[in-house]
């Protein structure tokens, strides 16, 4: 009887180590998309909602490096657009174009604690320094008293991030997380209205420039799905 009760413990000391040291060993390298547009499709398409009122995620790839105990994470993300325009403004001419640009880059670095709740399902938390930038030009925005006006901004934003996710692996290289995260986030904008006479008559005008600094709070829904692979 005790020589199977220790038999017993034994095994389940064995398995137990198993399942510890197979989540221990872990790949030092991670590297991950952002599949959210992938689920702003399917949503809009089958219940009818509008994609820009979905999620967007501002890092579409995604690395970790990892310790034993933390995760060092980075991820960058970005989009640029250019559209043309008929003109539409006095004495425009047959054919006369306008272009809008936009463009943004986003960045972040961080660092992330983690809790294994079993072999498949995780829970993490850490810190983000996020650094962005987005660009708007306009080249046709109104018309008034004699002049055709362009806008030209941009957009510098830093945030610090504090972040909590959970993760589930599918396999033990892959594996799909969320995560949720309040960014308390200071940005530096700048517009200038350029003014271009219409006609000879009108005389040259300075342009308009405004500079101002503000502090918001972003909260981020834990809706966006990230995938990852171990390498």
């Amino acid at each position: 009887m005790r020589a199977t009760l220790l038999l017993v413990s034994l095994l389940t000391v064995h398995f137990a180590n198993a399942q510890t040291d197979s989540i221990a060993h872990r790949h030092r390298h991670e590297v991950g998309a952002d599949m959210s547009a992938f689920v702003r499709v399917f949503i809009s398409h089958y219940a009818s909602l509008e994609p820009d009122l979905l999620a967007q995620p501002d890092h579409l790839l995604s690395y970790r490096y990892h310790f034993r105990h933390f995760n060092v994470r980075f991820g960058v993300g970005g989009a640029a657009d250019d559209e043309e325009r008929d003109a539409s403004w006095t004495n425009s001419q047959p054919g006369e174009t306008y272009h809008i640009k936009t463009s943004k880059v986003a960045f972040r670095i961080g660092v992330e604690g983690f809790q294994e709740l079993n072999r498949r399902w995780q829970v993490f938390y850490g810190l983000d320094l996020r650094p962005s930038w987005d660009r708007y030009d306009n080249g046709f925005t109104s018309s008034n008293q004699g002049y055709n006006n362009a806008r030209h901004t941009r957009e510098q934003h830093l945030a610090a991030a504090p972040v909590l996710g959970i993760r589930y692996r599918i396999t033990p290289r892959f594996s799909v997380l969320t995560e949720t995260s309040i960014a308390f986030m200071t940005t530096q904008y700048g517009s200038t209205v350029v003014f271009t006479p219409q006609t000879d008559a009108y005389p040259a005008r300075e342009d308009e420039v405004v500079k101002t600094t503000s502090f918001a709070t972003v909260y981020q829904a834990p809706i966006l799905l990230i995938a990852a692979f171990d390498l």
